[in-house]
């Protein structure tokens, strides 16, 4: 019987102790990205038309990464008319507007970093995507790895006047995930 209570209790412990272990620290950063642009050429005649950080465990494990330029400037949380891709019915994808950062592992474990886009504020007629890439793998404590943003607006009609400007605003999120 006591074997039999050893074992429940054991497992009781197991089953409360493993999740908080393996636990994944995870830390946010968000860029606040606003400026204009410009419409594209378009030829048809316009119709009128009436946009932080979490805690880590318990456990001493710490995802802390900085964000920097490659001149080795410290990126800001603001950013103000960042490149950008516009593209309209007559354009032909050229050789993309990209901004590149670096990100340093200032933690304790290993992270792999997402980035994501959210409050997105454009015009009703375009359509927004963020692009990124660059970091695919983990980066060790004390490493740097280098992510790319591009950002990319498409019009989805053409009710707009060529060359027009127009404002825009974003937060990219930058979060550390413990590998």
């Amino acid at each position: 019987m006591r074997k039999k209570l050893l074992l429940i209790a054991l497992a009781l412990i197991l089953t409360i102790a493993i999740p908080i272990v393996i636990a994944q620290v995870v830390n946010i950063q968000t860029i606040h990205i606003s400026g204009s642009a410009n419409y594209p050429r378009n030829n048809a005649t316009p119709a009128p038309t009436s946009g932080t950080s979490v805690s880590p465990t318990s456990s001493g494990a710490t995802a802390k990464f900085s964000l920097w330029f490659p001149n080795g400037t410290s990126c800001p949380t603001t950013l103000t008319n960042l490149p950008t891709n516009v593209y309209g019915p007559l354009d032909s994808v050229g050789t993309p507007a990209i901004t590149q950062l670096v990100v340093r592992n200032d933690g304790n474990v290993p992270i792999s970093i997402a980035v994501t886009s959210a409050n997105v504020n454009v015009p009703s007629n375009i359509q927004f995507n963020l692009g990124t890439g660059g970091t695919t793998g983990s980066i060790a404590v004390g490493q740097s790895a280098t992510i790319y943003i591009a950002i990319n607006m498409v019009t989805t009609n053409t009710n707009f006047v060529a060359f027009q400007p127009f404002s825009y605003s974003f937060d990219v999120n930058v979060a550390a995930t413990q590998t």
